[in-house]
C-alpha cells in the first residue's frame, strides 16, 4: 500500500469572494537529488499561487532558470540543477557579462533563479543552495524616464480628436486611463465591466499579486467612458459583466503587444524618449503628481505599490523641478548663490 504524500506547508488567500487554500507537496518517495529535472510544475505552482505573479512574469522566472541549467551543462551534459555549486552560478553571471548584458537583466535572472533554489530547498528536492554568498554586479540605479506634460497633454488632445469610431475611442480611452490614472499594461488587460463604477465615479483595479484599488474617475472621464461604451455596444454587444473593457477590432480581447504598439505609436508623435512603453506614461503620472505637490503616501496607493520604497524613486524629479524653479524665480538662484 502507497503512503500519503508529505504536506510540507500550506497558505490561504482569498480570491474572487471564495476561500482557496493552496498546499505544495512533496513525495516521500522523491529524493533530493534523484529527479534530474527542475520540477517546472512545483515552480509554475509557486509563482502563480502563493506569488500571484502574473503568466508573463511566470514564464519570464521560468525561462531564467532554464537558461542556467542549460548554461550547467556545459560542464557535464548529465548535470542536473540540483548538483550545481555557487562556482557554477559565477561562471554563469560572468558569462552573461561577457555577453553584454545589463546589470538590471543579470541581477533579474539573479531573482529568479534565488526563487526557484530557495523554494527547492525549503521542500526538501534540494540539500543546497548555490546561490549563497554569490555577489552580485552592482550597477548605477537608473532615474524612470518620462514625459514632460505639454507633450502628455498634446498626445492626448490630438488622440481625442481622432475619435469616430470605436477603434479610435478605445486607443483613445486607453491612453488616458495609462497617462491620468498610471494604470499597468497588465491591468489594462484585466480589466472588466464591473469594475467600471460609472455611479460611484470609480474604477477597481486589479494589480500585482492580485491586489485590488480603488482610483477615482473624473466627471471628464466619466464621459469617455459612456462614450466609449457606446461604441462598445454598438459594435459587440452589451458591456455586461465578466465581458473585457477593451477588445480588439474583431471582438477578441486585447493583448499586451498591442497595448505596447499603441503607446509607442503615440508617445513617437510627441516626444523623442527612445523608450516609449505603457510604463513610461505609468512613470509619467507618477512624476507630474510629485511635481505639483501631490504627497508621496497618496502616490503610493494610486499606484498600488506595496511599499513606499518603490515610489520614492519619483522623488529625484520631483526635487530636479524644484531646483529648476528655484534657480528661475529666485533672485538669488539666478546669481548662483545659495
Amino acid at each position: 500500500m502507497s503512503q500519503p504524500p508529505v504536506f510540507l506547508y500550506c497558505f490561504i488567500f482569498d480570491t474572487d469572494e471564495l476561500l482557496r487554500v493552496v498546499c505544495l507537496v512533496k513525495s516521500p518517495f522523491e529524493g533530493r537529488s534523484n529527479n534530474p529535472g527542475m520540477k517546472k510544475a512545483t515552480f509554475m505552482r509557486y509563482l502563480r499561487d502563493e506569488k500571484r505573479y502574473s503568466e508573463h512574469t511566470v514564464r519570464a522566472y521560468l525561462r531564467d532558470v532554464e537558461n542556467f541549467w542549460e548554461f550547467l551543462k556545459t560542464y557535464d551534459e548529465s548535470m542536473n540543477l540540483a548538483e550545481a555549486e555557487s562556482q557554477h552560478v559565477r561562471s554563469w553571471l560572468v558569462s552573461m557579462m561577457e555577453e553584454g548584458l545589463s546589470v538590471r537583466s543579470i541581477r533579474r535572472k539573479f531573482s529568479s533563479l534565488r526563487s526557484y533554489y530557495r523554494l527547492m530547498k525549503r521542500m526538501g528536492h534540494f540539500a543546497n543552495d548555490p546561490l549563497q554568498r554569490v555577489p552580485l554586479p552592482k550597477g548605477k540605479k537608473r532615474l524612470p524616464e518620462y514625459v514632460r506634460e505639454s507633450e502628455t497633454k498634446r498626445m492626448l488632445e490630438d488622440s481625442s480628436r481622432a475619435v469616430e469610431d470605436y477603434a479610435s475611442a478605445r486607443d483613445h480611452l486607453i491612453l488616458t486611463l495609462l497617462a491620468n490614472l498610471g494604470l499597468r499594461r497588465s491591468e489594462i488587460l484585466t480589466l472588466r465591466w464591473e469594475d467600471v463604477d460609472m455611479s460611484g465615479r470609480q474604477l477597481r483595479v486589479r494589480g500585482k499579486g492580485g491586489k485590488e484599488r480603488l482610483l477615482p474617475l473624473l466627471p471628464a472621464w466619466e464621459e469617455l467612458f459612456k462614450d466609449y461604451k457606446a461604441f462598445y455596444e454598438r459594435d459587440f454587444g452589451e458591456a455586461s459583466r465578466g465581458r473585457p473593457v477593451f477588445l480588439l477590432n474583431s471582438g477578441k480581447p486585447l493583448y499586451p503587444k498591442f497595448v505596447y504598439r499603441l503607446v509607442r505609436r503615440r508617445l513617437g508623435t510627441v516626444s523623442t524618449l527612445e523608450r516609449r512603453s505603457p510604463h513610461v506614461l505609468r512613470h509619467t503620472f507618477a512624476t507630474h503628481l510629485l511635481q505639483r505637490g501631490a504627497d508621496l503616501n497618496a502616490v503610493k496607493e494610486l499606484l498600488g505599490h506595496s511599499s513606499l520604497a518603490a515610489t520614492q524613486v519619483y522623488t529625484h524629479h520631483a526635487m530636479e523641478r524644484l531646483k529648476e524653479i528655484y534657480r528661475q524665480a529666485h533672485p538669488k538662484g539666478k546669481d548662483g548663490k545659495s
